[in-house]
């Protein structure tokens, strides 16, 4: 009694009750001092427990703060537009181009969806109405769904963070309501290439029958960029950015990938043998020595919103779907949809293939003592994808000569590449 009647005097309340209505509400109260006492011991035992608070659960106010109908109409009446809450989510850090464009259209769809709603007013329901409405309008799978619902979400969380709005209505969303139960994948699905698809990829009538420079960033990019993500799992950006300083020979020949779509994949990534037996430390050395910083001197973008690695990433979507035929579930991302099936099937422990990766275990960490320690040495993930082996012959690709194209004397370009400095052709 004395407890209960201490903690309403610390709000500024008290009560004016009988004293069997006041034991009543101590034997109310007294599970969730059981459940705290519950949740302390589990977290000194090293547990990660969150107590199950609904809405009914939230504590009782002090009587000098406001309420939250009161945070409510604050936040209605603030008139917070669509446009002032995107451009409060760019002041942070520097946004990608792509992602910006992105949540551009997706606010513009949101907003023209629902012409009365405002950030501050837009409920569930409107929101799942709106993703209905992305489905059935535009065919998305509960996948992209997902994923637009996240990246909307993310703009709520930080105005919500900064107190501009009260809720954020995407937080906590169930998109598996909006997958099929069937059990079936949608057709246009991205899937892993399968091994015959990888040796015409890799044939002389496939890439290493293209030998013109036109396209892509020239022969070797179009070459070793593919192979790298075959024998790797990276992300076609996250090669892209490659330089000779992120190349590391010590204590086993590895890359570095220090700008990524998120902190999980920031990561060391060991070198295959395959890639050695190829030839790629030899082709490093002659970009070194030619003078270039970037390992794709000729991979370079014209536009001021794609990055330089897009351009490869059309020029082989053209490659597979209209030279090889191939259809059109396969994509470059199928290269790490490759690798992580090839990681399974050689029996590599999960959380050492998604180190390779840059995957983010699911469910994030299980107990603290996940999250100790640096992970998996890079000589423990070298001797680990050693195992991987995708089962095709490939040939060695030429080695680079400082030009762009491999036979340079015959397409009559110039034995010396021009300025060196900022690795452009």
């Amino acid at each position: 009694l004395p407890v209960i009647r201490a903690l309403l005097v610390g709000k500024g309340y008290q009560l004016a009750v009988s004293a069997a209505e006041e034991r009543q509400l101590v034997l109310d109260v007294l599970p969730a001092f059981q459940e705290g006492y519950d949740i302390l011991a589990q977290r000194q035992a090293g547990r990660l427990v969150q107590p199950k608070l609904t809405l009914e659960d939230i504590p009782l106010p002090a009587v000098w703060e406001p309420t939250a109908s009161t945070n409510a109409a604050t936040s209605r009446n603030s008139g917070l537009s669509w446009q002032e809450l995107l451009d409060h989510w760019r002041q942070d850090c520097p946004r990608k181009p792509r992602t910006d464009r992105e949540l551009q259209r997706l606010i513009q769809s949101l907003s023209s969806f629902l012409p009365k709603a405002t950030p501050a007013t837009l409920t569930r329901a409107q929101v799942t109405d709106w993703l209905r409405h992305e489905r059935d309008q535009r065919g998305n799978s509960a996948k992209t769904l997902e994923k637009k619902g996240t990246l909307v979400g993310a703009i709520f969380s930080i105005a919500v963070k900064d107190e501009l709005l009260e809720k954020n209505p995407f937080a906590g969303f169930d998109y598996n309501r909006f997958a099929a139960k069937e059990g079936l994948a949608p057709e246009s699905q991205r899937r892993s290439f399968t091994q015959a698809e990888l040796a015409q990829i890799f044939s002389p009538q496939g890439l290493f029958g293209i030998t013109t420079s036109a396209g892509g960033g020239g022969y070797h990019a179009r070459i070793w960029i593919p192979l790298i993500a075959l024998y790797s799992g990276a992300r076609l950006n996250e090669i892209g950015q490659l330089t000779i300083d992120h190349i590391v020979l010590e204590p086993v020949p590895h890359f570095k990938i220090l700008q990524a779509k998120n902190q999980n994949s920031i990561r060391d990534v060991p070198l295959h043998p395959k890639l050695i037996d190829l030839g790629f430390l030899d082709y490093v050395e002659a970009i070194r020595s030619a003078g270039y910083r970037s390992l794709w001197p000729f991979l370079r973008s014209r536009s001021q919103v794609s990055t330089d690695s897009e351009v490869l990433g059309r020029w082989f979507g053209r490659f597979l779907h209209h030279t090889l035929n191939l259809p059109p579930e396969v994509t470059f991302h199928s290269f790490r949809h490759t690798f992580k099936d090839l990681c399974r099937n050689a029996l590599i422990p999960r959380d050492l293939h998604h180190a390779l990766t840059g995957h983010a275990s699911p469910g994030q960490v299980e107990n603290v003592g996940d999250s100790y320690g640096d992970g998996y040495s890079i000589a423990v993930k070298a001797r680990e994808l050693a195992k991987v082996d995708p089962g095709v012959t490939i040939p060695k690709p030429i080695p680079f000569s400082g030009v762009r194209k491999p036979a340079a004397a015959a397409a009559g370009f110039s034995s010396s590449p021009k300025n060196k400095t900022s690795g452009a052709a």
